[in-house]
């Protein structure tokens, strides 16, 4: 009888470092072909976002959007503070995680943590980043040297841990672990984390292939309450202690910290407004209504849009799909729109309505005036007991 040899595991780290390089599946390290093109965009942010994505950004860029990824890119690249507060549906949250993504590949940021209020916030984001990096074709095309696992691997957590380059037999290094909330890149390039606002981020840092110890350089904070904590003035200090001091203390002691925060404004005196409307005067803050001026007297004195409202309301019964309505706006649209103003002209329904002004006074009159102020305007009522 023949002996069989038992197989032996590697012991040392050199004897694993060698298993890895000839057991790993070999990927190719894709080459750029237009440099020149992909730094053109680079320096654009705006072109930047809707080449690489654009069923994310379907939409023109308005003003709002402008200045969003103007303050993103300072804050970015100057180590400071913005904070956007925008209507639901603007794009904001998307536009940040867009510029964080840039931020990471570019390597103004090395280490972009997300933090958002509630655990289901952070999966939503980290999808964001790893769908992108696994299934964009374009930022495949351009930054392939960056992609390659995510897109050999994907998506699968233990596959791209055996990945190796085919011209080094090197380890790509890159990782991808929802569970724990992090992403990282191949090369010792950069990582993704996360955390959120009701639990601890003290103490975050990841250690890269090339021994290299990452601090957190750079924070998204998404939607920092819920309206129970947004109408607690014992929750909200406390809230606002916990960013400035865990949140935005995250990072080492040679490193400056980039933050950037997206949030409605929920209540008078919640956390959003604490830091974007004087409290902080290091955050630079954007605080954008979806109407800039109200038509024809003012808000809440538009007497043409009510009777406009009450022709709406009552053909709702007779399923008219909106028909007598259109008509009214359409004979009297310029006296309607005369003095009003929007943030975005390019919010609203092309199947449905018309134009962004006809869009934003049927919000108005079917979310009722309370709840528009709050989730449109930003500008909610004060509370009194």
């Amino acid at each position: 009888m023949i002996p069989t040899r038992r197989k032996t595991r590697p012991r040392t780290a050199t004897e694993r470092s060698t298993k890895r390089r000839t057991t790993g599946r070999r990927i190719a390290r894709p080459v750029c072909p237009d440099i020149p093109a992909r730094t053109a965009r680079e320096n654009s942010p705006p072109e930047w976002l809707r080449y690489y994505f654009p069923r994310v950004y379907s939409q023109p860029f308005g003003p709002v959007h402008l200045q969003i990824i103007d303050g993103c890119r300072l804050a970015i690249q100057t180590k400071g503070r913005f904070g956007v507060a925008a209507p639901r549906g603007t794009g904001k949250s998307h536009i940040l995680a867009g510029m964080t993504l840039l931020a990471l590949l570019v390597q103004w940021l090395r280490f972009p943590v997300v933090i958002p209020w509630a655990d289901r916030d952070v999966r939503r984001a980290l999808r964001f980043w790893m769908l992108a990096l696994s299934g964009n074709e374009r930022l495949h095309e351009d930054y392939g040297e960056i992609t390659a696992p995510f897109r050999a691997s994907q998506g699968g957590a233990q596959k791209i841990k055996t990945l190796v380059w085919s011209d080094t037999g090197e380890p790509t290094g890159a990782r991808l672990s929802l569970s724990q909330g992090m992403i990282v890149l191949p090369d010792s390039r950069g990582v993704i984390g996360s955390g959120t606002l009701n639990g601890n981020v003290k103490g975050l840092a990841h250690a890269t292939e090339d021994g290299t110890v990452l601090r957190p350089d750079g924070v998204l904070i998404d939607d920092p309450s819920d309206k129970g904590t947004a109408r607690s003035s014992t929750l909200i200090e406390r809230n606002v202690r916990y960013i400035n001091e865990d949140v935005l203390g995250m990072a080492g002691p040679d490193v400056k910290l980039a933050a950037m925060m997206a949030a409605t404004i929920i209540a008078y005196g919640d956390t959003a407004s604490h830091f974007f409307l004087g409290e902080e005067p290091d955050w630079q803050a954007t605080v954008v209504p979806q109407i800039t001026s109200w038509p024809e007297a003012g808000e809440g004195k538009t007497p043409l849009w009510d009777e406009w409202n009450a022709v709406r309301i009552a053909v709702l019964s007779e399923k008219d799909r909106g028909k007598a309505a259109k008509a009214f706006y359409k004979k009297n649209g310029e006296k309607l729109r005369e003095g009003f103003e929007v943030t975005w002209k390019h919010r609203f329904d092309p199947t449905l309505e018309p134009d962004a002004y006809y869009s934003a006074m049927s919000d108005y009159y079917s979310m009722g005036r309370s709840a528009f102020l709050q989730e449109r305007q930003n500008t909610p009522e004060e509370e009194t007991e």
